[in-house]
This record gives C-alpha cells, sequence and structure tokens, in this order.
C-alpha cells in the first residue's frame, strides 16, 4: 500500500471526541505514546502472533503518527518519502510533551520542525523494525488498514485489547 492510499483511507477511522479546542492533537499524541510502549511490550512478550504480532503494533503506531502529521498540518506523504539526516539523530516521542502541553497552556505555536524531527525519527524507527521482521513500511500500512477496517466492520474500533476485531461475540 502506498503512503498516499493509506493517509486518505485511516482518515475514515479517526474517531475522538472534540470536547476541547485541539483535542485532537493530544488525543494522538498519547495514542503515540501508548502505542510505542505497547511495541516495546511486544519485543519483551512476544505474542502467540509471532512477529506479526509485533507489525500490528507497528501499523498502530503508523496510525498515530499519520493522525499526529495531520493534527500539526504535516504531510504524512512526505514524511514517508523523505531520506533525511534526521534519521541518524534519535529523536523520542516524549520530546514533544512539553511542547505540546505549552500549546495548550499558553496558546504557544507548535514547532513543526521539532515535530517533523521527532516523526522522522518514529518513522525510521518503525520502517527499521518491520525490516528486521521481513516486512516493508507499505506491508506494514497494508496489514494495520485491514484490521483497522475489520475493527470499524465489527464495531470494535473503540475499546482495547489485540484481535479483538475476530474475538466478537
Amino acid at each position: 500500500m502506498e503512503a498516499a492510499d493509506y493517509q486518505k483511507i485511516t482518515e475514515e477511522t479517526a474517531i475522538y471526541p472534540n470536547t476541547v479546542d485541539n483535542f485532537g492533537l493530544a488525543y494522538t499524541f498519547l495514542g503515540l505514546v501508548g502505542e510505542d510502549l505497547e511495541v516495546q511490550d511486544k519485543y519483551e512478550n512476544p505474542s502467540s502472533e509471532g512477529s506479526l504480532g509485533l507489525i500490528k503494533e507497528l501499523g498502530d503506531s503508523l496510525w498515530y503518527v499519520r493522525a499526529v502529521c495531520k493534527e500539526v498540518g504535516l504531510d504524512f506523504v512526505e514524511l514517508v518519502n523523505t531520506k533525511s539526516p534526521y534519521f541518524y539523530k534519535e529523536y523520542n516521542i516524549l520530546q514533544l510533551a512539553e511542547p505540546i502541553k505549552k500549546f495548550y497552556r499558553d496558546k504557544a505555536p507548535l514547532d513543526l520542525k521539532l515535530f517533523k524531527s521527532v516523526l522522522l525519527s518514529t518513522l525510521e524507527g518503525i520502517r527499521s523494525a518491520a525490516t528486521m521482521e521481513g516486512y516493508s513500511l507499505e506491508q506494514v500500512m497494508e496489514i494495520n488498514y485491514n484490521k483497522v477496517m475489520a475493527r470499524r466492520a465489527t464495531n470494535t474500533i473503540n475499546g482495547s485489547g489485540d484481535n479483538r476485531e475476530i474475538s466478537t461475540k
């Protein structure tokens, strides 16, 4: 799956409340942090699915990278296709916490260069992990899209737990 297709079709699955101005940024950032922790957990405690379990979690992280891009006005497709020296400096998604806090508290403008750097580094981490498992980033997109659309079809997009789209009652 190409990044442009993934960006377009995953827009349909962005479901989060609008009770606070610009809530999407907080929601998607916290989602990305949570998925990063789940990826780490899959490395430490592989599931019965083997590498596919890890790939599914990488796909969830990728979904949130795309969602954060949308919330701050960065082009996901451009980031996916960027070959950049940013990859050589490791950024951590938690570096976005303070600027996001100030965005809400002080109405401070977002440092889009920092967001781009952090998201590029995150994308490279996803790509590298997928490659080590024998998957391409495009395959991760396809697997994630299929999973999210199955959850949408079974009305299990909200909630928690692995494979809830196939264990509905």
